[in-house]
């Protein structure tokens, strides 16, 4: 799936002065890989009413620690989308992600 535009209303201008001030600031990983930081974590997702642009619900991550973070929180809320479902089959042939 691709990533929302720039012009969407998650990655308006507000956001990209708010995400570049958090990597300028804060340049490293936060979960000290040794990394440097070139994306942007809500630490608690927008979908659980956490603040877009609010600097404490935002952490810089590396693209490999954020990608493991944001698999783990798919698994953990059993999304059907999450990378980790288990494909199984039900009536009519239909599948199911579980």
């Amino acid at each position: 799936m691709a990533k929302p535009r720039p012009s969407s209303r998650t990655y308006d201008y507000a956001w990209q002065v708010t995400r570049r001030r958090i990597l300028a600031t804060h340049p490293a990983c936060a979960h000290h890989c040794g990394r440097r930081a070139v994306e942007v974590h809500h630490k608690q997702p927008l979908s659980e009413g956490g603040s877009r642009l609010d600097p404490a619900n935002l952490e810089p991550l590396c693209r490999p620690c954020h990608r493991t973070i944001t698999n783990q929180l798919l698994t953990k809320q059993n999304n059907p989308w999450s990378p980790r479902s288990t494909p199984r089959r039900i009536r009519n042939g239909a599948i199911r992600l579980d």
